[in-house]
């Protein structure tokens, strides 16, 4: 469904009603732990993925995902607090968990 669709269906936005000071911390907080657990499943599956089905494509998807938390984006998300090198390299280390690379 695109932006459109919703204008047309008479949906209400949020942009209709909310303005950037009704977003709260809590709520920037909230939308930063939804975004860091998606790329944490993301790296995961992707880990899996190759171990069990070890192809270029498979390891380029991999490293796509790990790439991302060395990125401004990821240091902005987790407000620098966490080394993406470190998180990724945790994150791939338990989704290996008793599988072997080749």
């Amino acid at each position: 469904m695109s932006l459109a669709d919703l204008d047309q269906a008479s949906i209400r936005r949020m942009k209709d009603y909310l303005t950037p000071e009704d977003l709260d911390d809590g709520a920037c907080l909230d939308l930063a732990t939804e975004l860091l657990s998606g790329m944490a499943e993301d790296l995961r599956r992707a880990a899996k993925r190759y171990a069990e089905y070890p192809n270029k494509d498979n390891m380029a998807h991999l490293k796509i995902c790990r790439d991302m938390y060395q990125t401004d984006l990821f240091a902005a998300l987790s407000c620098g607090t966490v080394d993406g090198k470190v998180a990724a390299k945790a994150i791939i280390k338990d989704a290996l968990r008793g599988k072997r690379l080749e």
